[in-house]
């Protein structure tokens, strides 16, 4: 059977956090001209990061995991090494 889990506030707070530290160290390379002037990728990543903590800051979008009970059961020996998070 199939699960929705919503992600609650304070996991999307972490991953604002990270997306923010992602973003400035894609500036920072972009800006610096480590890359190639003709390398988009980088550009495109920076970009994607500030929609992605846009998504995840907003107060109405909830973010939804959807997985298979076999892959929650698992999720230890798929190589994460933890537990899928119990979110109440």
């Amino acid at each position: 059977m199939k699960q929705s889990i919503k992600i609650p506030r304070s996991q999307k707070d972490i991953i604002i956090h990270a997306l923010n530290h992602y973003q400035s160290a894609l500036e920072q390379m972009v800006d610096s001209n480590t890359v190639n002037a003709d390398d988009d990728y980088l550009r495109y990543q920076h970009f994607d990061c500030r929609q992605l903590i846009g998504i995840m800051a907003d107060e109405e979008i909830d973010v939804i995991v959807e997985l298979e009970d076999e892959v929650k059961e698992t999720f230890v020996h798929r190589g994460h090494g933890v537990d899928f998070p119990e979110y109440v």
